[in-house]
């Protein structure tokens, strides 16, 4: 597992190194292209019912997408889901136009009551 620590505050990343190393490639690639989109919700074991929902939505996670953080895509535009800092979950996103940003923005704030 690949932990993150401030003081007493500890958090899980990913469930292994490489899971680790290929979210960041894939946030440097593919999360600096397009409209961006940042959601937070204080409950750092959401990420994998956000995964489900991401996925109804037509996202598909890569291989190295684990419990901890998901790494995804559709046609609409590419999202990260991960723990952050303490018992926190972002959804980070990248995408073509801000009406598809704003839409799926939208469906993940009323299911899963996220926030800006």
């Amino acid at each position: 597992m690949v932990v993150s620590w401030w003081g007493d505050v500890d958090y899980t990343l990913a469930r292994d190194f490489r899971n680790y190393i290929y979210r960041k490639a894939f946030a440097n690639g593919r999360l600096k292209l397009g409209t961006a989109l940042l959601l937070q919700k204080n409950d750092g074991t959401i990420v994998s019912e956000v995964r489900r929902v991401a996925m109804e939505m037509g996202f598909r996670p890569y291989w190295f997408s684990d419990d901890f953080q998901s790494c995804m895509e559709s046609d609409a535009g590419s999202a990260l889901l991960a723990r952050t800092w303490g018992q926190s979950a972002s959804v980070y996103g990248s995408f073509a136009n801000e009406s598809i940003r704003d839409e799926i923005k939208l469906k993940l704030i009323q299911r899963l009551d996220l926030s800006e």
